[in-house]
């Protein structure tokens, strides 16, 4: 957001320290004013806000805009100067000269009012309000210089009036541009706008509050009806300016909480039911009625405008929040079993916005869904690049422009996108197990497999020519017992663990698996058993680290060892003494088993032995 240069902290505390000077000094001077009198107190209230709005200024100067912080600091110089100014003119120092700048210095605080939330609310939303900001100065510009010309010359009430009408109607101004400007807002932009909004009614309804409430103290006897509007003025423009700075706060500032903003509508709306109320007495006291009665109507009015609004606070939360109503209702859904968060989401969305028709796409990795340009879809989720990662489909419009209202729904779409990463990051490890095992099933088939089916058939057709019976035999059961082999090795091939793996264990299922090729490979084994996924993955390791050796290395030693290391982990070892050069990154095989002991929580590491080829890997043993 573009800034301008402005004036110093410094600058804005000298401000505050010459005014409060120069309202200690006025309180040596002599009040002869007998139309309006100020005791020192409410003097001294209107400097007080006066110098907290500068201090305030100094201190949030580095936040606010250039534009922003000039209007909040002229509001707070002009508070502070308003009780030394109306003394001034209360002791006739001046001549008409001052009795006109006093009379007329309430332009000036009145108009910065509605310029500093018009500029905080650009600033929050990054859109400027010149229209707003224009018609402001353009209706104070002519208020003040008709208010002027009525005071000089006499006979011109008629004037005065119309000008007062037209001034208090300008009020309306800042509201209606920093309410318009909330629109397609979300997330902490929209609490700044909302809090910008705001600002612009405080002066309104707080002013306005205080001068009926003076006119219900005078109805019902009392005198100082003055007091009340004077204190009012300075706690209206002291909110309206802290609030006006609230709104350029720091991003995750206090101020900007949702359940801070929310409970300064409540506030507001609480002094509306005030000023409802106040209307209420007055409009029974002009009926004749007694002061007694007349307060008691306008207590019960002002309970009864509080109540509804009490009610309304889902809604208040909603305006300021309305990603709350998503939060909401996946609340009372109450606890969602595994698997279950994406549905939740899905049923809430739809009953939200609308569209019993909407459905969501999903893509953790953040490389899409994209958005339909030929519907309404809309983007629900980013990823930390800006990528979609969760996609709202729907063909209805209306849809569509409620779930961009919701705005930022990150924290409740977290659980159904960490649903659909874990499916995901699961069907990638199964698909990559599942290529592993055809990749395995081919190798074995033509390698291992078929050496054992050729061994055999050599052993079954030497046999014939066996003069001993004896050795006949032996010939018969070694031919079994390589068809048993086959018969593991294709189990293994197509995915199944062999019987003797599930029953006995690794170490009995490599004896029996590398039985076939015992004067190649050295076995070293633990007798322990593990958990059985880690034995699972130790056991295709070793198959397929020896189908490697056996067919593409012309290996003339292969040694394997299993050991439980010391941190409960499983370490597996195949070394053998071939060409090596074997690289995981080019071979299908390696690069799948890689794959499917990364999926149990292990790695895998290929590296040359010189010579040869070791290949490591490492499982958890509870994997």
């Amino acid at each position: 957001m573009r800034r301008t240069r402005g004036f110093p902290p410094l600058v804005w505390l000298l401000v505050a320290a010459a005014g409060l000077v120069g309202f200690a000094l006025s309180l040596g001077l002599p009040w002869r004013d007998t139309e309006l009198r100020l005791d020192v107190t409410t003097r001294a209230v209107m400097a007080l806000a006066g110098a907290l709005l500068l201090g305030s200024v100094a201190r949030a100067s580095a936040d606010a805009s250039a534009r922003h912080a000039w209007a909040v600091g002229a509001l707070g110089a002009s508070v502070l100067a308003y009780p030394t100014v109306l003394a001034v003119a209360a002791a006739e120092v001046g001549g008409s000269a001052t009795r006109v700048l006093a009379n007329a210095w309430h332009v000036v605080p009145l108009t910065l009012v509605q310029l500093a939330p018009l500029l905080a609310g650009a600033h929050a939303v990054g859109r400027t309000h010149r229209r707003w900001e224009r018609a402001v100065l353009v209706v104070a510009g002519v208020g003040a210089a008709v208010t002027a010309v009525s005071l000089a010359v006499p006979g011109s009430e008629l004037l005065l009036l119309v000008a007062s009408v037209s001034w208090f109607g300008s009020f309306a101004i800042a509201p209606v541009g920093t309410w318009a400007g909330v629109r397609g807002t979300s997330g902490e932009v929209r609490r700044r706008a909302l809090v910008a909004a705001l600002a612009s009614l405080v002066p309104v309804v707080v002013i306005t509050g205080c001068v009926l409430l003076g006119l219900v103290a005078t109805t019902v006897g009392g005198t100082d009806g003055v007091t009340l509007l004077m204190l009012g003025f300075s706690v209206g423009t002291l909110s309206c300016g802290l609030l006006s700075l609230g709104a350029g706060a720091p991003q995750g500032s206090p101020v900007l909480h949702t359940s801070t903003v929310v409970a300064t509508m409540h506030a507001l709306l609480a002094a509306l039911s005030l000023v409802v109320g106040a209307l209420a007495t007055l409009g029974t006291a002009a009926a004749e009625a007694a002061p007694g009665p007349a307060v008691m109507v306008g207590m019960v009015v002002a309970l009864a405008t509080v109540l509804p609004w009490w009610w309304l606070h889902r809604w208040t939360l909603r305006v300021v929040d309305p990603a709350s109503e998503v939060r909401h209702e996946l609340a009372r859904l109450g606890p969602v079993g595994a698997g279950g968060q994406r549905l939740a989401l899905l049923h809430v969305l739809r009953r939200v916005v609308g569209d019993g028709d909407l459905e969501l796409g999903y893509d953790p990795d953040g490389s899409g869904p994209t958005p339909d340009p030929g519907r309404h879809d809309v983007v629900v989720a980013r990823s930390a690049t800006g990528s979609p990662t969760v996609v709202a489909i729907t063909a209805d419009p209306a849809a569509a422009h409620r779930l961009r209202e919701l705005g930022d729904v990150d924290v409740q779409v977290e659980p159904a996108l960490l649903e659909a990463r874990v499916e995901q990051a699961s069907l990638r490890a199964e698909s990559a197990a599942q290529r592993e095992r055809t990749r395995l099933s081919n190798d074995l088939h033509d390698g291992i497999q078929g050496r054992l089916l050729g061994l055999a058939l050599q052993l079954q057709l030497g046999a014939r020519d066996l003069g001993d019976p004896a050795a006949a035999l032996l010939a018969e059961e070694a031919v079994t017992t390589l068809r048993a082999a086959v018969e593991d090795v294709r189990a293994l091939g197509g995915g199944r663990l062999p019987d003797v793996l599930v029953r006995d264990g690794l170490a009995p299922a490599l004896a029996e698996l590398l039985r076939p090729l015992h004067p190649l490979v050295g076995l070293e084994l633990p007798t322990a058993r593990f958990g059985a996924v880690a034995e699972a993955a130790a056991y295709f390791v070793v198959a397929e680290a020896v189908t490697n050796a056996v067919k593409h290395a012309t290996a003339h030693r292969v040694e394997v060892r299993v050991r439980v290391r010391d941190d409960h982990r499983v370490e597996v070892l195949v070394r053998d003494d071939g060409c090596g050069g074997a690289d995981p990154r080019l071979g299908r095989g390696l690069r799948g088993l890689a794959e499917r002991v990364a999926a149990v929580g292990g790695v895998l590491v290929v590296r040359d032995a010189g010579p040869g080829t070791a290949v490591e890997a490492v499982v958890p043993c509870a994997s």
